[in-house]
């Protein structure tokens, strides 16, 4: 697409239009100009073109996932039932892709079945046991389940792996801070926020443990 070769947004959407006009129902357009929507948080035009794309190929799994992503975006129980509808469709028509099955335990996640999103974490370790991402996940549901021995285990395989991750350190430091370790948890958030400048959970987190240290 033009965006992709680096002309910026209205070039692209410029081209998806032209093309549209010429094939409006070509499903790989729709779904390139919902994801370039998502990524300028046009929520709403990125939903239609990706629901439109689905609706044409819906053997496609990579546009169910994207659909679910844009879904996911939404803190409406009726979006994110409809985002794990997508979720698994992505899992059935492509089973060994290890991002299919993060996004549906995000689904799940989110609609409160963290035993079912984290068997859907497991199988997507096992596909691709080298992915730091799928640790942090896996190590987010466990704090979030009390289990913090465990979800340290985890997030130590992810710091290993991606030791430039910032979002590894934020969740190392969040187990940390679950456990009443401040010392540490002050010293992994505070990498966190060098890694991702500017993230507002980092920040918060660390002003709490801050707080709780002033204290001590």
């Amino acid at each position: 697409s033009a965006n992709e070769s680096g002309f910026g947004y209205k070039p692209a959407f410029d081209a998806y239009q032209a093309g549209l006009e010429i094939d409006p129902d070509n499903a790989v357009i729709l779904f390139r100009r919902a994801w370039n929507y998502h990524l300028i948080n046009e929520r709403q035009l990125a939903v239609r073109d990706a629901e439109r794309a689905v609706q044409l190929a819906p053997d496609k799994a990579h546009y169910h996932d994207l659909l679910t992503l844009i879904l996911l975006g939404s803190g409406d129980p009726d979006v994110i039932a409809r985002a794990k509808d997508h979720a698994e469709a992505a899992v059935r028509l492509k089973p060994n892709d290890a991002l299919s099955h993060i996004r549906l335990a995000t689904t799940l996640k989110k609609t409160g079945d963290l035993e079912s999103a984290m068997e859907q974490i497991q199988v997507a370790i096992r596909l691709d046991p080298s992915e730091p991402n799928t640790h942090v996940h896996l190590a987010r549901i466990l704090r979030e389940t009390n289990r913090c021995e465990e979800a340290l285990t985890a997030i130590e395989k992810a710091v290993e792996m991606g030791p430039y991750d910032g979002f590894a350190f934020l969740e190392r430091g969040m187990i940390h801070q679950a456990n009443g370790e401040l010392d540490p948890a002050a010293k992994d958030l505070t990498r966190a926020i060098e890694l991702a400048p500017g993230n507002s959970v980092c920040l918060k987190r660390r002003a709490e443990v801050y707080a709780k240290l002033g204290e001590t």
